[in-house]
């Protein structure tokens, strides 16, 4: 177990957990909050660019990568979010803290102008990716595929209606609105 921060104590935490030399400087019990190094760890990515994605499905898309984004915080595993305009936050789990970063990033996120690559050159590896968008380049189907190997799973979800795509490795979600996705999602997940 790694050493997550330092907290204020919550009735339930364990006893044994309190660090006493921050309770002897705050005049609070305070506890150590510690995380498994190997805990689930899941990653949205959200296509921003003005070219592919179209404001008629900007903010559903939005809605979806929150929405899983807090179903996974709930769930307890460290999440991170990227965006195409070069947005990174990395959370840790639980949802006092992971959920409200999170969201409080998206409620300002717009669509971007400029037309890069779909993946950052920062994504990293390891857990799940969920990317978010909702139409695809014959360059952004070689990016998805190459970083197929780096992840557990890779689920691309379109939304908008738009037709399906195949890409070896990765699982494909089509759906007309952020409700149909989640739905689908949901159906994907459960089997």
């Amino acid at each position: 177990m790694d050493l997550r921060e330092v907290r204020e104590y919550v009735p339930g935490d364990e006893v044994r957990h309190l660090h006493w030399k921050a309770t002897a400087k705050t005049g609070q019990l305070m506890v150590r909050d510690y995380v498994d190094p190997n805990q689930p760890r899941f990653t949205t990515l959200l296509d921003t660019r003005q070219d592919f994605m179209p404001a008629s499905v900007f903010e559903d898309a939005v809605d979806l990568a929150a929405s899983l984004l807090v179903s996974a915080v709930q769930a307890d595993y460290r999440c991170r979010f990227l965006s195409t305009c070069g947005l990174d936050v990395a959370t840790a789990s639980g949802v006092r803290s992971g959920a409200r970063q999170v969201l409080d990033e998206l409620c300002q996120l717009g669509r971007a102008e400029q037309t890069g690559p779909l993946v950052p050159p920062q994504l990293g590896g390891g857990g799940g990716l969920v990317v978010v968008l909702s139409e695809l380049s014959p360059a952004d189907r070689t990016a998805l595929a190459a970083i197929r190997g780096r992840f557990a799973t890779v689920v691309l979800i379109m939304v908008g209606g738009r037709t399906e795509v195949a890409i070896p490795g990765v699982r494909v979600l089509s759906a007309a609105t952020a409700e149909d996705a989640v739905h689908r999602w949901n159906t994907v997940i459960s089997r």
